[in-house]
């Protein structure tokens, strides 16, 4: 048998445990259908709990990514991130001061190397 002939009949299997999930006494189909409907379920719990995380680790990464960079407002960049997220990142990648950030040699965190004081410890 072939992969999509194989496919094929698991999908007919599937519609057919579905369509025989209705009939009252039949167990088993009622279990195939709900562990489906189940299966379903968690996809879209899942969903907005991944989106979730995500949008909160790039709300961490613009706050980081601000104080490295010395700009002042990193709050505000981040409510901008939070209320808009897709626009406001865009917006503050173009925006953000370029350069490379290389570690603080009196502190240890991160500073844009064109920068003449580091923006945590105001050391050169």
């Amino acid at each position: 048998m072939t992969r999509s002939a194989k496919l094929t009949a698991a999908v007919w299997a599937l519609l057919q445990a579905l369509l025989s999930a209705q009939r009252p006494g039949d167990d088993a189909a009622n279990a195939a259908a709900g562990a489906l409907g189940c299966l379903g379920c968690g996809t879209f719990l899942l969903i907005p709990v991944v989106l979730f995380v995500v949008q909160i680790a790039i709300l961490i990464w613009v706050v980081k990514d601000s104080k490295a960079r010395g700009m002042d407002g990193a709050v505000i960049w981040m409510i901008f991130v939070f209320l808009v997220p897709v626009i406001g990142l865009i917006v503050y990648v173009f925006s953000r001061p370029q350069g490379a950030l290389v570690k603080c040699a009196s502190c240890g965190n991160m500073r844009l190397q064109a920068s003449a004081k580091c923006p945590h410890c105001g050391n050169a």
